[in-house]
């Protein structure tokens, strides 16, 4: 198996040592075995898929019912449902492909044997959030979402790239902020349902509460969708300043995430 690579002569001190042998022990996990092609699989299906189903199909069968569509809307239909289906979905696919990311290996006791190796606990931690991250980034964001800019081009070719562009930046916002939760709870517990039943709490709970608090717009992520699709449809400088504040936040819950898991780390008896 891919965990079992040969590690080897580690020269590094401090909190970096062990970095470059857990980082190619975590990216083996992906690229030495078929998780890369099945997400990149999954996500381009499922996005792209989706994407075509609504600007293509959608407007045909309506054309055949006598009903037909403007470009104009079936643009702003396709934005809507992208960024909508998107962020909830690799939402969920980064928490699940995480959830068991730490948990598995302090309870069969491969983190204690891990770091029995001249390997730090930041280096453990940092190489988990680096690898899943980055592999989410290329497998489940970037790939499907040069098929989507191509099929929205194809509908509006006056697309906004910068707009496009910012709003791919907020959702890779938005994936971190659940990445770094599930690495977060993975640290401080030892159960899996724990992991699950709190990031997928704040995902689908924060989307209830958002239509009786509205205020929770200005302060979570479980807004973000809507003005992802602003950014793309109106352009960035058409988006309020106010909801600006709900992108840096994002930003600053995952980054406060990732702290408070390396100052955990520190204190687990393996």
């Amino acid at each position: 198996m891919a965990a079992n690579q040969t590690f080897q002569l580690e020269e590094t001190v401090g909190w970096r040592m062990g970095m470059r042998n857990l980082m190619r022990k975590e990216s083996g996990e992906w690229l030495h075995t078929r998780r890369w092609w099945v997400q990149l699989l999954l996500w381009t299906a499922l996005i792209n898929g989706l994407l075509f189903l609504v600007t293509v199909a959608v407007p045909q069968a309506a054309k055949m019912a006598g009903q037909s569509m403007a470009e104009g809307e079936v643009f702003s239909m396709g934005t809507q449902v992208l960024f909508g289906i998107a962020s909830m979905g690799i939402g969920i696919g980064v928490v699940i492909l995480t959830q068991d990311e730490i948990i598995s290996e302090k309870t069969s006791g491969t983190a204690a044997w891990v770091l029995s190796k001249p390997a730090s606990r930041v280096s453990f931690y940092l190489s988990k959030l680096t690898v899943n991250g980055f592999s989410a980034l290329i497998f489940m964001i970037v790939i499907p979402f040069i098929f989507a800019f191509i099929q929205l081009f194809r509908i509006n070719p006056e697309m906004n790239l910068g707009g496009f562009l910012a709003a791919l930046g907020v959702l890779i916002l938005h994936t971190f902020f659940y990445l770094s939760l599930s690495l977060l709870i993975g640290v401080f517990s030892e159960k899996r349902s724990l992991v699950l039943s709190i990031t997928l709490g704040v995902l689908f709970g924060g989307q209830v509460l958002m239509n009786f608090i509205k205020e929770l717009l200005y302060f979570t992520p479980i807004g973000l969708a809507n003005i992802m699709t602003a950014m793309v449809s109106e352009g960035v400088p058409s988006i309020p300043a106010m909801l600006w504040l709900p992108v840096g936040l994002t930003l600053f819950y995952g980054l406060i995430f990732v702290v408070l898991s390396l100052w955990r780390i520190q204190k687990l008896e393996f």
